[in-house]
């Protein structure tokens, strides 16, 4: 389930850690542009982790290249790419614990959160359960790893797609839902962003 190449030039203007970069991608993934303007042991954290995501994904990967932009939470230390022609930033909660991203017709939503991990945090499998009976008797898909599992089937009429990571420090987690008559569009994007998605301190604010 590998990123296409781009099939045309592209101009991506990627904001990050308050300066802002302007690339032009010509056969080169989206995603894999985004991963390189990373600080190195960020690199580093997402390369190893995002392999787990490739075995998480579940939905097929066959679109042309889409822009993407990093929200970076700094508090507890999560990335995730978010595809910015589709969908608009809502603005970090004042918790700020994660984002909301929204389409223009509020049809599509990608949210993600975090929260501080304590002795009442469940056990990485028993949130993987509750993630499944969240969903009811239409999951579709699911999959569990060592500190990270995704669930994904139908809900109230609406695609929904959950990954969930639980490191020494935090939990976190991104829901993407979206109707039906968008699967052709936002399928074969799922892959990317749940691959995009890594907790670590090398993402906290120094």
């Amino acid at each position: 389930m590998g990123l296409r190449s781009c099939q045309a030039v592209q101009s991506v203007k990627i904001a990050m850690n308050a300066k802002l970069y302007v690339l032009t991608m010509h056969t080169v993934p989206a995603v894999f542009l985004l991963f390189m303007l990373l600080p190195a042991g960020a690199r580093e954290v997402l390369a190893t982790q995002s392999q787990q995501g490739h075995d998480a994904g579940g939905i097929s990967v066959g679109s042309k290249a889409t822009p993407y932009e990093w929200y970076t939470n700094h508090k507890y230390g999560y990335v995730i790419a978010w595809p910015k022609k589709l969908l608009t930033a809502m603005g970090e909660s004042n918790a700020g614990d994660g984002q909301i991203f929204k389409d223009s017709e509020g049809q599509v939503k990608l949210i993600c959160w975090a929260k501080w991990n304590s002795v009442k945090t469940n056990p990485i499998k028993v949130l993987y359960i509750k993630a499944q009976q969240e969903i009811g008797s239409r999951v579709t898909y699911e999959y569990m790893g060592k500190n990270f599992f995704v669930v994904s089937g139908i809900k109230d009429g609406k695609i929904v797609y959950q990954k969930t990571i639980k490191n020494k420090a935090i939990t976190a987690t991104f829901i993407l839902t979206y109707p039906k008559s968008s699967s052709a569009v936002f399928n074969p994007l799922v892959s990317d962003i749940a691959k995009s998605f890594v907790a670590s301190s090398d993402f906290m604010a120094r």
